[in-house]
């Protein structure tokens, strides 16, 4: 796996879990060669604290870790759920379910949960993995499941937001938004903070705040308007999680752009044109963002003013960042994990993981650690 692939779907036919087969994707021919890693000058390289290795997934699962205290939870498609120590990697727990599953993991402290191929949301006892309820999606989900508070809170392809109490599996409410005829393949734009609310990147270049008591939206605004004559022009999702520190929530969309905007009312701060299906973060200085080419950029986060921009990763794939010991981690489609200076966004540390393409995202454990997960079955904790 080389350069990133452009994946769509065609939402407007796939509303229901009899017809999860229609999806149609498309592929890009003639696509740019990844830029050639070239020699540091410096080497302040990340470090591999510890691996360990679970079954392949195909491209299209939607597979990260799950962490609860000092556990980290994993899971692959064959149905595989491993209990792991957070520090050291030693594997706790290992349990097969007779599922194939189509996403990660959640986890609370009593039970987790797993989402399986046929769209059904099951709760397993965290003890010894016995199943304790099932109920079935209105169709595949675009990420792992989440847990708020009393909650499990599932993103599906068909735009719906549903909530299931976490001890039985009741549902709570749904909340739909209409998609486009075709939006971006993803992993997830739903982003739960807490038990109170969730932060929730739509199609068209919304971006909403749900109240995860109701349901209800609290507010709704534009990152980004879709511009264009053809339906593909006119794509402009946010397409990977939005992000929250104190009064700012940020967003990036496809074929749009970078935006925060103010957390009580969704008033906008500010916004630069950038094309991001990636994702993004930000420390107390600047917001980080991966556009789809490759490139990383930093903007000031107060202004959106620009700080800098790193070419040297263009079409290789490349994750989105994550913060690690004051620096930002990216990974690229080869195994390469790159740490940049988020003082000027130079390239300062490389290292080969052996792994491939990303799924999900990084995620950040603490400011000194960082989990990844592969399609060929890797999973890994970097340092510094």
């Amino acid at each position: 796996m080389t350069a990133p692939r452009l994946r769509l779907l065609s939402a407007a036919l796939c509303t229901s879990v009899a017809l999860t087969g229609c999806a149609s994707w498309f592929s890009g021919d003639g696509r740019p060669q990844p830029t050639p890693l070239t020699t540091l000058s410096q080497s302040q390289n990340p470090e591999l604290l510890w691996r360990v290795d679970v079954a392949k997934n195909s491209a299209e699962g939607v597979f990260q870790p799950a962490v609860i205290a000092d556990r980290v939870w994993v899971s692959s498609e064959n149905g595989e759920v491993l209990e792991l120590d957070s520090d050291s990697g030693r594997v706790i727990q290992r349990l097969t379910l007779k599922q194939d599953l189509a996403a990660g993991i959640a986890a609370n402290a009593d039970h987790f949960y797993v989402i399986t191929k046929q769209a059904k949301l099951m709760a397993h006892l965290r003890a010894d993995g016995s199943a304790r309820w099932t109920v079935t999606l209105s169709s595949l989900p675009t990420s792992p499941a989440q847990v708020a508070g009393d909650k499990v809170i599932v993103q599906t392809q068909d735009g719906r937001v549903s909530a299931f109490d976490s001890r039985d599996g009741r549902q709570l409410w749904v909340y739909q938004h209409n998609l486009p005829a075709l939006t971006v393949r993803h992993s997830g734009s739903l982003q739960a903070l807490g038990g109170e609310v969730a932060l929730l990147g739509m199609s068209g270049g919304r971006l909403g705040v749900l109240n995860l008591a109701s349901g209800e939206l609290i507010w709704e605004s534009a990152v980004t308007l879709p511009r264009g004559a053809t339906e593909l022009e006119r794509i402009a999702d946010v397409a990977s999680p939005p992000v929250f520190d104190g009064n700012m929530v940020c967003a990036v969309a496809f074929q749009g752009r970078v935006a925060c905007l103010d957390a009580k009312s969704g008033t906008p701060m500010w916004s630069r044109e950038l094309s991001s299906s990636r994702g993004l973060t930000f420390d107390a200085r600047l917001l980080y963002v991966t556009a789809d080419d490759g490139t990383v950029h930093a903007f000031d986060r107060y202004s959106g003013t620009p700080m800098w921009k790193q070419e040297g990763l263009r079409y290789r794939g490349v994750s989105a960042p994550a913060l690690l010991n004051g620096q930002v981690l990216v990974y690229d489609a080869e195994g390469y994990a790159h740490l940049l200076s988020s003082l000027d966004g130079s390239l300062v540390g490389r290292l080969a993981t052996g792994g491939n393409e990303l799924q999900g995202r990084p995620l950040n454990v603490s400011a000194q650690r960082v989990l990844l997960q592969t399609e060929n079955g890797r999973i890994l904790a970097l340092g510094r």
